[in-house]
């Protein structure tokens, strides 16, 4: 998944996030529900106010950070 593709699918769900150099950092308050990618892309840090949803994953890519407030269900 390329960088456009995520922050696109961010959009689309209403998920707050920022840029930080080649960081996306995902700042949305609350849950972060993700499960249908497959896919992240590298350098992708989650600072969300809560749990993470992303059962689907494959891989986790190199550059990928949790720093939400809950839990992180991966299941790559």
């Amino acid at each position: 998944m390329t960088r456009e593709e995520f922050i696109k699918v961010l959009e689309e769900k209403g998920y707050s996030y920022k840029l930080e150099g080649d960081k996306i950092v995902v700042t949305h308050n609350g849950w972060v529900f993700l499960r249908s990618l497959e896919t992240l892309p590298s350098g992708v840090v989650f600072k969300n106010g809560g749990n993470i949803s992303l059962e689907f994953l494959t891989s986790l890519p190199p550059g990928v950070q949790f720093r939400n407030g809950g839990m992180s269900i991966c299941i790559p």
